[in-house]
């Protein structure tokens, strides 16, 4: 691909790269008053969960899943998600949604019931109960969101017709989210760095040690994303993913199912992820960002300002010059960042081993680069996108201000089940 003339291509035609598809997935465990997990069946009002379109359940019978449809813009999306969020509500009697992603209380070997389902879906409920016994049914509970996103039809249409990054629209797929997916991965850290609201877990929760298989508690350093952290929400071992084309991709994920590793690629609990739809023929359909905690303070549980910069950093991943591959070493050393990041983002004079700079100074580097290559393309020219880019600059100048800080300052204050039903 000539890089150069790829450029001149999304600089012609910038007014595009803000616009694409959006939508966001959440999830939330039900609790009971005192913040003890329900074990209430999934509220029958909402149908069958194999077949409801935006209400269904995750892991647990207990866990809430909240799915919007693809909708053309971020304030959409968060609209879309605020309204299933009251639906819900609405619909659980006394009990109350969960707003923090780790765990409620756990009482001592706590029944933690597995999500039910019958007849053409029951294959989800054995799934589920395989991942009871590889990660334990604690880890399961942790909840989040994801945050799914495509590019303009139209950039990609004007894209092939240049021809500057292939000959078919899955070529250009390919070209456009492997590229984006490769510098995403490299910069993920500074997303948990910003917006990380998981510091802290309940004091009795225990999760099994992927390592050695015993269960630990869930601490780590002086954490700011616990969920995103080796305690969390991740594969039991590092795989290795090659992500310089669609062919290598699909070899190395073939490679971990024929070897047993993971069943398929719906079990690779990776930072981000290539999406694919039928209709575009095998070729990427979208990307899904996966490293977004919920948050106490927002009653839909959506940090409006993480999935503007998670937008942002996704833009600025397809404009970000790189050299098309990713090796081992490089995916090994940005796996040891987001863990850096996730365990002790609370420290912003931690030094990052890679660059004898402190992570606040790296954070700062990154994000005046993005200011300048953002607004060189225009992506800065609307109102909200400029303001959430300027509060970024803020927070990594001012990094007690960051909503992970606030809400480890808050829970010191409160207690942790205290805070979250407060909020709740």
């Amino acid at each position: 691909m000539n890089t150069q003339n790829f450029c001149f291509v999304l600089k012609q035609n910038s007014h595009l790269l803000r616009e694409g598809c959006f939508g966001l997935e959440k999830e939330n465990v039900r609790v009971n008053q005192d913040g003890t997990l329900a074990l209430t069946p999934h509220p029958a009002v909402f149908g069958d969960k194999g077949k409801h379109p935006y209400i269904t359940t995750d892991f647990s019978e207990s866990q809430v899943e909240m799915i919007t449809p693809p909708l053309p813009s971020v304030g959409e999306a968060l609209g879309f998600m605020e309204t299933l969020h009251d639906v819900v509500t609405e619909n659980i009697g006394d009990e109350l949604l969960w707003p923090q992603s780790l765990p409620p209380v756990l009482k001592e070997n706590q029944e933690i019931p597995i999500a039910h389902y019958s007849g053409e879906f029951k294959d989800k409920e054995y799934y589920r109960q395989k991942l009871a016994g590889t990660y334990g049914k604690e880890r399961q509970l942790i909840s989040g969101i994801h945050f799914n996103f495509s590019f303009s039809e139209k950039l990609m249409d004007i894209l092939l017709k240049s021809g500057v990054c292939g000959n078919s629209m899955e070529e250009v797929r390919e070209t456009v989210y492997f590229r984006v997916v490769r510098n995403f991965l490299k910069y993920r850290w500074l997303f948990i760095w910003l917006y990380g609201e998981s510091p802290l877990a309940e004091e009795t929760l225990n999760v099994i040690s992927l390592k050695t298989g015993e269960k630990q508690p869930m601490k780590c350093g002086v954490s700011l994303s616990l969920r995103t952290s080796p305690l969390g929400y991740r594969n039991r071992e590092e795989f290795f993913i090659d992500y310089s084309s669609l062919e290598a991709y699909n070899m190395s994920i073939d490679k971990l199912i024929r070897e047993n590793r993971i069943d398929g690629p719906h079990e690779l609990y990776l930072p981000v992820r290539i999406k694919f739809l039928e209709k575009d023929n095998g070729s990427p359909s979208y990307i899904e960002v996966r490293i977004v905690d919920l948050d106490p303070f927002t009653k839909s549980g959506v940090c409006a300002s993480a999935i503007y910069f998670s937008h942002l950093l996704l833009v600025y991943s397809l404009l970000k010059e790189e050299k098309g591959s990713l090796t081992e070493e490089e995916l090994q050393r940005a796996t040891r960042i987001q863990d850096m990041a996730s365990c002790y983002g609370r420290d912003e004079k931690k030094e990052l081993k890679c660059c004898s700079i402190t992570v606040q100074q790296k954070a700062t580097s990154i994000l005046e680069d993005m200011e300048r290559i953002l607004s060189e393309y225009g992506v800065l020219d609307n109102e909200t996108y400029h303001q959430e880019m300027q509060h970024n600059l803020y927070l990594v100048q001012n990094p007690e201000k960051r909503i992970g800080m606030v809400l480890y300052e808050n829970i010191n204050r409160v207690g942790f089940v205290p805070f979250h039903l407060e909020k709740a």
